[in-house]
């Protein structure tokens, strides 16, 4: 990366925090392009250079929650040599703790997740990540199947309550602040859905 395009995705990063902070602080709907500009300190015309609209600005933010997870999915499904069941136990620790890092984000995720009902750009790209992710996992259960450790007969319906498991109890850990714990419910719910995939005994 040349120096211009590197001085560029800085600009880029430090806009999406300052819209972060923003958005947690104050709320989507009660921030303004002017607060961003404030409080990034560039003029309006070095803001919109980068980001055209707020909904630009959403989608930069959940690219950063989504792309380092999308990431992880694609390093174990590219391990095929190694157990199957080993690496959806990697990954569902890898998701606790990304989740519990950004705890203090948790509300704008959810006020992003409602934007989405009546904003058709933000529901795409929320729906994109969980195709992507969904095809991800399929293809981890499809390796386990392959080498013996698991037993599926409707691999996409498996991977979707993946998800839905993952989602569902950071919702609950959303509203339930210092009274859930969040990593052990998720490795516990894991646990339970492998054992319910093992092959039956011969």
């Amino acid at each position: 990366m040349n120096a211009k395009a590197s001085d560029a995705e800085q600009r880029r990063a430090q806009i999406l925090m300052a819209a972060m902070e923003l958005f947690a602080s104050k709320g989507f709907s009660a921030t303004t392009m002017n607060d961003i500009v404030a409080a990034t300190g560039l003029s309006k015309g070095g803001l919109y250079w980068h980001f055209k609209s707020k909904d630009d600005i959403i989608i930069g933010i959940l690219d950063q929650f989504f792309d380092p997870e999308l990431a992880w999915m694609q390093a174990l499904v590219e391990q095929p040599g190694d157990s199957a069941v080993e690496r959806l136990r990697a990954l569902s620790a890898q998701i606790a703790t990304a989740m519990q890092s950004m705890e203090a984000l948790v509300p704008i995720m959810l006020e992003f997740f409602a934007l989405a009902v009546r904003d058709q750009q933000v529901a795409d790209t929320i729906n994109g990540y969980y195709r992507r992710y969904t095809v991800g996992l399929v293809a981890l259960l499809e390796q386990g199947q392959a080498q013996g450790e698991l037993d599926i007969a409707d691999k996409h319906t498996v991977a979707l309550n993946i998800v839905a498991q993952f989602e569902g109890l950071a919702l609950l850990w959303s509203l339930r602040p210092g009274q859930f714990d969040l990593r052990t419910h998720i490795l516990t719910a894991t646990e339970l859905l492998l054992k319910a995939l093992q092959p039956a005994p011969a």
